[in-house]
């Protein structure tokens, strides 16, 4: 063999092996590259997939929100407050598939108001919101004004909308506390028989918010909660 029949030979296998070298690491990057693109999708994927069936949060507030109440309404009862806002969504998600509750089941939770606002909503010849599902309901704030009171409820819920996932939202239900109400839903406010003022409650007893005096009448017994409103807070 030739000086320069050698050196070809030596630059031939040369480069054979440094090509292989290259192909072999291109390869070797492809994959990695596709693994890394894997598990991305993958966790992703994951995430996404625990949004979906994770409730949201609701307040923390209720143990504090409680004892405010309390204080005005020794008799209040936490718990039917929570089964009339539980009843109020059920129907209100009904309602909106199609399947409305008739006037006298909404009037046992919902205001006058409420229950028209309910019976009015567009349906849907389909299940729009399937799987409802509520996970928690709390107490989340609280104020009482001359005439009437809110006890704010929020509602962790989950559904699932027609070729979407499942999703997870906050409601808030307002659960008012009223005098009475007239045929129209609207608030009637009880009159100090002295000197026309208005009464508030103390102690489950009424007194005129302006002379204090007791005010003997079976109004307090008339009184109820009903829920006032249905939203989506997040």
């Amino acid at each position: 063999m030739t000086t320069a029949l050698a050196i070809k030979l030596i630059l031939v296998v040369g480069g054979l092996g440094i090509g292989g070298y290259l192909a072999f690491n291109i390869v070797k990057g492809v994959r990695n590259a596709a693994k890394s693109t894997k598990d991305l999708v993958d966790t992703i994927k994951k995430v996404t997939d625990e949004t979906a069936t994770t409730p949201r949060t609701v307040s923390g507030s209720e143990p504090m929100m409680l004892a405010r109440i309390k204080r005005d309404f020794p008799d209040f009862n936490v718990e039917v407050g929570r089964e009339m806002v539980k009843n109020a969504i059920t129907y209100y998600f009904a309602a909106l598939n199609g399947d409305p509750p008739d006037m006298m089941q909404l009037e046992n939770v919902c205001t006058h108001a409420l229950a028209g606002e309910i019976l009015a909503l567009p349906r849907s010849d389909s299940m729009e919101y399937d799987r409802l599902k509520i996970h928690k309901i709390v107490v989340s704030n609280y104020v009482k004004r001359s005439s009437n009171a809110t006890v704010t409820y929020q509602a962790a819920l989950e559904y699932q909308r027609p070729k979407k996932s499942l999703m997870q939202y906050v409601y808030e239900s307002e659960l008012e506390y009223y005098f009475s109400e007239d045929n129209e839903g609207a608030v009637t406010v009880a009159r100090c028989s002295y000197c026309g003022g208005e009464l508030e409650e103390k102690g489950g007893k009424l007194y005129c918010k302006y002379c204090g005096s007791p005010v003997e009448t079976k109004m307090s017994e008339e009184r109820w909660w009903r829920v006032n409103s249905i939203t989506k807070a997040r």
